[in-house]
């Protein structure tokens, strides 16, 4: 829905997603990096990280999605 337009652009989007070894476990993307979505994974020019992986989408200021069950205090507002 960001990608293809509407309401939100990609530029103002984050993706934040589950990466263990980092600190935190947790890792960020813009959304605007993403070059492919397939099927199980979404893909960006070096990588392509499941979408099991997903914890939280924000647009600016605003939660858009968030993995039910998730904390989500990681997140510096």
């Amino acid at each position: 829905m960001i990608l293809w337009g509407g309401k939100y652009r990609a530029e103002e989007c984050i993706i934040y997603y589950r990466h263990r070894g980092v600190p935190g476990d947790f890792l960020s993307i813009p959304v605007s990096e993403i070059t492919d979505l397939g099927q199980m994974f979404f893909h960006t020019e070096g990588t392509a990280i499941p979408y099991h992986r997903i914890l939280l989408i924000s647009c600016g200021r605003e939660i858009i999605w968030k993995k039910k069950g998730e904390d989500t205090s990681f997140i510096d507002r």
